[in-house]
């Protein structure tokens, strides 16, 4: 926490306008979708088209060959770009876990809303395989919840669906907000709402692209949630309501932890990340 603030982290989340000036922003000046020039020895990267959208994947470097398919999307606040960070995490799981990552690039402040995305989440989804596991961060693990959900509606049920730092009610009134706030060094309701509204477009907080909707008949899934990240107040009563529905959970709940820990370069992070790669690897 003390890192995010210093770099001042949440900056473009403290009020409605720094997130309004921000959007105009990001629309004048996209930033690059590239990976890093340097990735871990073992990893390839390459890039395609897939219904519009670009798509990368991840492969272990031959003779190794993927043993499953891990359909990731990334987070950034439904506006922003993946980051390095992203990335790096992409390519620890890829080159530990052995697996191929299939990650869309579906993030744009002028469009890409929550309808349109769902249909080419779904879309890669099934050309991935029955198989695939679904798999997001923040905004992504959102994205990646509500493609287990249209799948499973339409008759494919996802063998693992991980989320990290899942937003629960997108509008966020949860009662313990005000108390929990301060500790959260990197979100802040009044921008996140903003980037939000942009991305649910007309349907506006009614959408059925919610973690409201019915969990039951989903596959297991796996949250992880840093209790200093204000995403995480709705997450136990969340979690509850899934195994409520018959859905086989595992929940890791990290006291002190900030938003996305998994993926950042903390000592909780490692933890949980080689939790996901023995998960991964389990298949």
């Amino acid at each position: 926490p003390v890192v995010l603030r210093l770099q001042r982290r949440n900056r473009d989340y403290r009020t409605a306008d720094l997130a309004e000036r921000h959007l105009a922003e990001l629309v004048a000046h996209p930033r690059t979708i590239e990976p890093p020039g340097r990735l871990p020895r073992g990893v390839q990267v390459a890039r395609e088209n897939r219904h519009g959208w670009p798509v990368f994947r991840m492969r272990p470097v031959a003779p190794a060959a993927a043993r499953r398919r891990v359909l990731y999307f990334h987070g950034g606040g439904y506006v922003h770009g993946i980051h390095d960070a992203h990335w790096s995490f992409l390519a620890h799981l890829v080159s530990q876990a052995g697996v191929e990552a299939i990650v869309p690039m579906i993030r744009s402040p002028e469009g890409g809303t929550a309808v349109a995305v769902a249909e080419v989440a779904v879309d890669l989804a099934r050309e991935a395989g029955a198989d695939t596991v679904l798999m997001g961060d923040s905004a992504g693990a959102q994205i990646a919840l509500t493609t287990a959900l249209e799948a499973r509606d339409r008759g494919v049920v996802a063998p693992l669906t991980v989320l990290i730092s899942p937003p629960i009610d997108l509008e966020l009134r949860h009662p313990g907000l005000p108390e929990r706030a301060p500790l959260d060094p990197w979100l802040c309701r009044d921008g996140l709402l903003v980037y939000t509204r942009r991305w649910l477009g007309d349907e506006g907080f009614d959408s059925r692209l919610s973690v409201h909707a019915d969990p039951a008949g989903l596959g297991p899934v796996v949250v992880f949630s840093g209790t200093f990240d204000i995403l995480n107040l709705d997450a136990p009563d969340w979690i509850d309501r899934l195994r409520a529905a018959g859905v086989d959970v595992e929940y890791h709940e990290a006291a002190g932890q900030v938003h996305v820990y998994p993926i950042l370069p903390t000592r909780a992070g490692r933890r949980a990340r080689r939790r996901i790669v023995e998960l991964l690897s389990e298949g």
